[in-house]
This record gives C-alpha cells, structure tokens and sequence, in this order.
C-alpha cells in the first residue's frame, strides 16, 4: 500500500497553472472580437432571412408534390355552376347590366 508517487509533471502541457487561463481568455477574445465583427446587424438580418426562403422554398415543394399525389374530387352535379346565363346577355351589342341585375344573377338581394 506504501506505493511510491509517480511524478506525471512532464505530461502537463502547461507547467505555469495560470498560463492555461491566459491562452483561455487570449482564445476567448479573439472568437467574440471575431463573432462581433462578423454578425453585424445586416449579416444577421440577412442568414435568418436566406433560412427562412429556405425553409418556405422546401415547404411549397412539400405542399405542391402532396398536392399532385392527392386524388382530385370532382364536383356533384349540383353544385356544379350554371354558366352561359348572364354571359348570353351580356353581348357587345347590349347595355351594360344594372349592379341590381348583377346582385340578381349571382343571387344577392338589390
């Protein structure tokens, strides 16, 4: 149990204790001086926007492909608009409809 101590100083890559802290704080400053310079106010504006055309440029591919793989309805028979009514009478050669006759073919009250 009286084991004699190994003396492992040789591996410590930083004999001084506070040289570590020093290159610590050196490292530190230079990476915020650095983070500073580089995210001024424009540059941040401009990568959160460049993200954001991104991710909407992948969600309209998203929305379009499922939108194409999607079984088209078709629409009953009775729902399905009456044309060629109002646009029959409406020919060059008449007057232009009253906004009352409007409101009536589209089924609005006057």
């Amino acid at each position: 149990m009286n084991d004699p101590k190994i003396d492992l100083s040789c591996l410590d890559p930083f004999p001084d204790p506070g040289q570590f802290d020093r290159e610590a704080d050196a490292l530190t400053a230079e990476i915020l001086a650095a983070r500073a310079l580089d995210l001024s106010l424009w540059r941040g504006l401009y990568l959160r926007a460049r993200t954001a055309a991104i991710f909407a440029a992948a969600a309209a591919c998203v929305v379009l492909t499922l939108q194409g793989l999607a079984p088209r309805r078709e629409a009953p028979a009775e729902e399905t608009p009456q044309t060629g009514q109002p646009e029959v009478q409406w020919t060059p050669g008449s007057e232009a409809p009253t906004s009352a006759e409007i409101l009536e073919w589209i089924g609005g009250a006057p």
